[in-house]
């Protein structure tokens, strides 16, 4: 006999104020596990106080009789409206878990009752999860979307309640009490409630540090048919690892259909100032796919290529870093991207992703897809965040910070699953000395002021990835031989022999202290160099250079064929 540890960690947003609380059920099939006649096999939550955004936690019916709700559950909900913080650890006990079990999560609401009086709780929402993989339970933290009701398990199609999500966990005892098997491979003690939600010290992959990679799998995207002109909101909120040659960078969205034919875009955004160069956070966010501004198309096949750019530190050239790609839509019935314009019946695939960058542009010998730069060598850890999202839920995220990583909001077991490779690195990765944006851009700065200035070349891929005759896609996307793209990212054990191995091979030196001490007497050089006052003014100079780098480039040749 086993015994299932859920622990719920969040839910939400949601629009209405009210106390919310979780109900655990375990299935066999689709029906209720009964550990005596007519006795379910579950475990409840506390109720936690919801305020939305733009409400106010206090007025009437702030606090009803009888509810179990603490002033630190409302200072959360004050912290995070519309979201429920309950990280609380239930326990199944006395079950048998197989192939066919699954998990019932049942969300019950109280709406604010007059004059402090309690009112009836009932169900809202509800969503399901299957148990097992591969004979143990699913690892990491999962994060399934809550559906309307009737609570259906067979219904083919299910449809969203507030566009929310339920973030949860699982762990499983086996033998004697106390020997905790967490599925993601670590032990670690379970009984701390917040300490298995939280994943502090784990390490969802024997080797693989938690602050470098975190297995998040995504439940299935919420059912709710797309209609071409309610639009999407992208958002590029940060990148990771990127190669230890990198300076000032920007990030070009568009879509494209499957044909090769520009759907919408492009948009652009630059690093953040007060980021690091080799983690930055990103100003990027694009409504398209609206006919409120513009944007409308209907192609069903439709993906969103990112493009990121940057200067390079060694070569002093106006660089493509790598590509990404992202599927806009799903096909309910395969659950992947539609391969035809004349399906109807699909959905827009929300959500918030970690997609790797791959060290060259798609193939043009075939349909554009999601899977397009499969064959494409990936540059080892690096990668970008991202989130699609509806209208609505963008309107109640609007103004709030990005999610941090550690957050465990991105859904990293789809695309971003560590290779061999990079299961070795991640750790090393981690020891890379910071270098701030704003420093970075004091050294491009130095650099367009030298004889010359900035350079580049041609993009070796026949498609415009941004849309224009004279942007990025004019770059170089070149990868070289597998030996040079470890230099581009990660040449040695520190990060100092890194950028070495990088300059040298880039300088044809053959002298890594030569070119350690070239680079630091630029830094010392540019230190002196002045900037705009202001972030926002940093970030559009930053933008122009990039630009102006681009256009020169392409100034020469307005094909974007191949060299």
């Amino acid at each position: 006999m086993d015994v299932l540890q859920v622990h719920v960690t969040t839910a939400g947003p949601f629009s209405k104020r009210g106390t919310y609380r979780v109900s655990v059920v375990l299935y066999e099939g689709y029906q209720p596990v009964e550990s005596a006649p007519g006795v379910q096999v579950c475990a409840s939550t506390g109720k936690r106080l919801v305020t939305p955004p733009g409400t106010t936690a206090g007025g009437a019916g702030a606090t009803q009789a009888g509810e179990d709700v603490s002033d630190s559950t409302a200072a959360g909900a004050a912290s995070s409206p519309g979201v429920a913080r309950f990280n609380e650890t239930l326990s199944l006990k006395g079950v048998r878990l197989a192939s066919s079990t699954q998990l019932v999560f049942e969300l019950y609401m109280a709406k604010p009752g007059l004059a402090g009086l309690p009112t009836k709780e009932v169900l809202v929402a509800w969503t399901v999860a299957p148990l097992l993989q591969n004979g143990q339970v699913f690892p990491g933290q999962q994060s399934m979307p809550l559906f309307r009701l009737p609570l259906m398990l067979t219904a083919q199609r299910k449809f969203t309640f507030d566009h929310a999500l339920l973030d949860f966990k699982l762990a499983q005892y086996r033998g004697a009490p106390g020997d905790v098997e967490l599925a993601a491979g670590a032990s670690a003690a379970a009984g701390g409630g917040a300490g298995v939600g939280a994943g502090v010290g784990l390490e969802d992959i024997p080797g693989v540090p938690s602050e470098a990679w975190v297995r998040v799998q995504r439940g299935v995207p919420p059912a709710d048919p797309y209609t071409p002109g309610d639009g999407f909101v992208v958002t590029v909120d940060g990148g990771r690892f990127l190669p230890c040659s990198v300076t000032i960078t920007k990030v070009i969205g568009s879509v494209w259909s499957s044909n090769g034919a520009l759907l919408a875009g492009p948009f652009e955004g630059v690093a953040l100032p007060d980021s690091d160069v080799h983690n930055p956070s990103y100003s990027c966010t694009a409504t398209l796919g609206s006919s409120q501004n513009g944007t409308r198309f209907e192609d069903q096949t439709a993906t969103l290529m990112l493009q990121l750019q940057t200067v390079e530190r060694t070569s002093r050239a106006l660089r493509v870093v790598g590509f990404a790609l992202v599927g806009l839509f799903l096909d309910p019935k395969t659950a992947g991207q539609p391969v035809s314009r004349s399906i109807q019946d699909y959905v827009l695939n929300q959500g918030a992703f970690q997609v790797p960058l791959h060290a060259g542009a798609p193939s043009t010998s075939g349909p554009l897809r999601v899977t397009s730069l499969d064959d494409t060598p990936r540059l080892p850890c690096a990668s970008l965040l991202i989130r699609v999202l509806t209208p609505e839920a963008a309107k109640l995220q609007r103004r709030r910070p990005a999610p941090r990583y550690g957050e465990r909001v991105y859904d990293t077991v789809s695309r971003c699953m560590p290779t061999s490779l990079e299961r070795k690195l991640y750790a090393k990765m981690l020891h890379k000395k910071q270098f701030w944006v704003r420093e970075a851009a004091r050294l491009v700065a130095y650099f367009v002021r030298q004889p010359g200035g900035l350079s580049g070349r041609r993009n070796v891929s026949r498609r415009n990835t941004s849309g224009a005759q004279t942007s990025g896609s004019a770059v170089s996307s070149s990868s070289g031989s597998s030996t040079s793209l470890l230099s581009r990212v990660f040449g040695g054990t520190s990060d100092e022999e890194a950028a070495a191995a990088a300059a040298a091979a880039s300088m044809n030196t053959g002298d890594p202290a030569a070119a350690i001490e070239e680079q630091q007497s630029e830094l010392d050089e540019a230190k002196a160099e002045p900037l705009p006052q202001t972030d926002p003014e940093i970030m559009d100079w930053m933008s122009d250079v990039m630009t102006e780098a681009a256009t020169a480039v392409g100034g020469g040749s307005k094909s974007s064929g191949g060299e």
